[in-house]
């Protein structure tokens, strides 16, 4: 994985200057060279690049942006949505299979729970 913008600038930072690119600009080791071979031009470019990366990051991302006909596409579903999105608040009757045990026979432990929650044992109270 490649370091990050802040990485290389930290690195190049703390790098003493090439005395042969300094004296020729020109340096025989090239990029593997130890030492600082930015010019000042670059150093500035990189810390206006870091500035920008940690001002993103800190920037809260802008919801009222949608992507390309994500409003006409949405209209377009609502318009074509069935009765059963129109009508929200209408109550669902679940209907058991006829094959299937009544509810009232089930052993208590596959009851559903009440509306509330279970009533406490009094000695837990």
């Amino acid at each position: 994985m490649f370091p990050g913008a802040a990485a290389i600038l930290l690195d190049e930072q703390n790098k003493w200057p090439c005395r042969k690119f300094l004296l020729t600009g020109q340096c025989d080791f090239g990029p593997n060279c130890r030492f600082f071979h930015c010019q000042s031009d670059n150093l500035q470019e990189l810390s206006i690049q870091v500035e920008e990366e940690r001002r993103a990051r800190e920037r809260p991302p802008d919801i009222t942006e949608f992507p390309e006909g994500h409003l006409e596409k949405r209209a377009k579903w609502l318009s074509s949505a069935p009765s059963s999105r129109a009508e929200p608040n209408r109550a669902t009757v679940f209907q058991s299979p006829v094959d299937w045990t009544p509810v009232q026979e089930l052993a208590p432990s596959l009851w559903a729970p009440p509306p509330r929650r279970w009533p406490l044992k009094p000695s837990i109270q």
